[in-house]
């Protein structure tokens, strides 16, 4: 199959399914939704169409691969500081992690492409937090949920409607270990062990990559840097191992601190805390 950078694929590396715009960086990697990979590293992959916004004609649209609805004119709304934004009713500020979602690594993703910089919760470029009070940033309201998000399944688990994602409710149970241990104990995790009563098997969950950690970060929250209400226990507003490996140094690995909702990368012998996902059955 042809690969043209610039177009949206889904890629299946080792044990991740990455989703986004192709960017092929000068030294060869790839890159797919911020994530850096070797060519090699791939063993399955498809073009994703047709477009993923769709235009309800009533002033919104719909983001249908992340199953969301946004404003479809925010230039609308003007230019405002964060404390003054307007919004319609109905509609709030996006979170980081959802504005993020409308860009891919070579800029915004086709229909929105084009319009200026906005404000989100925590209003951020290229990962820099600005001053509050600023002039020059534009609103791009979503449109309010009224389903909860988190669902305690009342067997070990919590699934986190907004990706679908399923999560052990004792966020510490598996503990601290290195990054290979943390992946050995992850794949045997299974019905039984560690408070779960979900009918899983060995080989259903996983170390997240690192999309998948950060989606459940509210970097309006620190310490832990969870959603307000959460239903989780045994949260350590510390390090986290991601499944995801630093491409250029296969010997670290990205985590995620859950009491700041930061990234970097490890030496994979260093022991970090354990989250383990699975999809859902």
């Amino acid at each position: 199959m042809d690969v043209t950078e610039g177009r949206r694929y889904r890629m299946h590396i080792k044990d991740v399914v990455l989703r986004g715009v192709l960017c092929v960086m000068d030294n060869g990697v790839w890159e797919v939704d911020g994530v850096q990979f070797r060519k090699e590293d791939v063993w399955l992959l498809e073009e994703l169409l047709p477009e993923d916004f769709a235009n309800n004609g009533d002033g919104t649209f719909s983001d249908t691969e992340e199953n969301q609805l946004w404003s479809d004119n925010p230039s609308h709304f003007g230019v405002a500081p964060w404390n003054e934004r307007p919004l319609p009713l109905g509609f709030r500020l996006p979170t980081l992690r959802e504005l993020r979602t409308l860009f891919a690594s070579t800029g915004f993703r086709r229909s929105v492409e084009g319009h200026p910089r906005r404000w989100g919760t925590l209003d951020a470029e290229d990962g820099v937090r600005r001053d509050l009070a600023c002039e020059g940033l534009r609103t791009f309201p979503i449109r309010r949920r009224d389903k909860m998000r988190f669902v305690d399944n009342g067997d070990g688990t919590v699934t986190d409607s907004e990706t679908g994602l399923v999560w052990p409710k004792d966020v510490d149970a598996v503990g601290k270990r290195s990054w290979h241990d943390a992946k050995a104990a992850v794949a045997a995790l299974a019905d039984g062990q560690h408070g779960l009563k979900d009918g899983s098997v060995a080989g259903d969950w996983r170390l997240p990559c690192i999309k998948e950690l950060l989606s459940i970060i509210d970097y309006g929250r620190s310490n832990p840097a969870l959603p307000s209400g959460h239903p989780f226990s045994g949260v350590q507003a510390n390090r986290y191992w991601s499944g995801s490996t630093y491409a250029y140094y296969t010997s670290l690995a990205w985590y995620v601190s859950l009491g700041s909702g930061s990234v970097c990368f490890l030496g994979n012998t260093c022991s970090n805390h354990v989250w383990p996902v699975r999809n859902t059955k």
